[in-house]
């Protein structure tokens, strides 16, 4: 099994590992893929989406009809879901990495002029974002 731990950066290992596939970079292995949250040391499990199920032992997959179901975008040869997508998929998570959560919008936050202008969060995560996005803004204070 390949882990972070073979690589220089989190980024040079996920990109590795999915580049060339058709597989999605969700939750934290997004995030860091967007250089929002830098990962773990000795980081072994990948979160993707896909349309098929997977056999390999480091990467969580979750099923998804159509890709057409998600927003995308693709980041040096490696398709992620987009930061809006991201977050609005760990708000609903219910296994959500609560220190990625934070640190990615602590640093959305920090990075965009003090502001969370730009996310698109849906309906059904509008009052877990406030809750969250408050505490992140000092996170880092």
């Amino acid at each position: 099994m390949i882990t972070s731990d073979d690589f220089i950066t989190n980024q040079e290992w996920l990109t590795n590992a999915v580049a060339g596939t058709d597989l999605i970079l969700r939750g934290t292995s997004a995030l860091e893929l967007h250089n929002l949250f830098d990962g773990y040391y000795g980081e072994k499990t990948i979160e993707v989406y896909s349309t098929k199920p997977l056999e390999s032992e480091n990467i969580e997959c979750c099923i998804l009809e159509s890709r057409d179901s998600i927003k995308f975008t693709k980041i040096a040869g490696v398709y992620c879901t987009t930061v809006s997508q991201t977050i609005n998929d760990m708000l609903r998570s219910v296994r959500v990495d609560l220190q990625a959560l934070y640190t990615a919008l602590s640093n959305y936050f920090f990075s965009n002029n003090m502001s969370y202008d730009g996310l698109e969060i849906e309906s059904d995560n509008l009052e877990r974002f406030n809750e969250i996005s408050e505490d992140a803004k000092s996170f880092y204070g």
